[in-house]
């Protein structure tokens, strides 16, 4: 596959910086203290955190299935699978598993065979993600107990 085109670039980066703009909304209203009637800020953040997170996902479906790869597809649905755990699971809880489905989709976008440019963007873009999540565990400042919640929710 060859996407390195320059259009295609430009496109991605202003499409991605675009998606960041909600993130970075959501965790400002957050760590304001700030709700969004009726649903609360940090559940809004959560629900558009497990969506990029099934969408990263589906990308490796689609990768799969172009390079002839079927092994993809399982990466593919544990993304799906973390994200739905994601929301699930009690906040904290819920938040970690969230921020590993990111790190360890970050670590296969890195061995996967897209330009160099891409993983770039991926690598920034998954900072932002991990760091807005991580400022939502901090509002709640119960990161460190959520490891035995997700434990004992099994």
């Amino acid at each position: 596959m060859h996407y390195s085109h320059a259009r295609v670039r430009f496109w991605a980066r202003l499409l991605s910086a675009i998606g960041l703009l909600p993130l970075i909304i959501l965790v400002i209203m957050a760590l304001e203290g700030r709700t969004i009637n009726p649903i609360p800020v940090t559940e809004a953040l959560r629900q558009y955190a497990a969506l990029i997170l099934a969408f990263l996902g589906g990308m490796h479906w689609g990768l799969g299935m172009a390079l002839e790869q079927p092994w993809r597809f399982g990466w593919s649905l544990l993304s799906i699978v973390m994200a739905w755990m994601g929301l699930i699971l009690p906040i904290e809880a819920g938040l970690l598993v969230t921020v590993s489905g990111f790190l360890i989709g970050l670590w296969v976008d890195l061995y996967s065979p897209w330009p160099d440019w891409f993983k770039r963007l991926r690598q920034v873009l998954t900072f932002c993600v991990v760091l807005a999540l991580l400022c939502l565990l901090s509002v709640h400042g119960q990161a460190f107990s959520a490891l035995s919640d997700v434990g004992s929710a099994w």
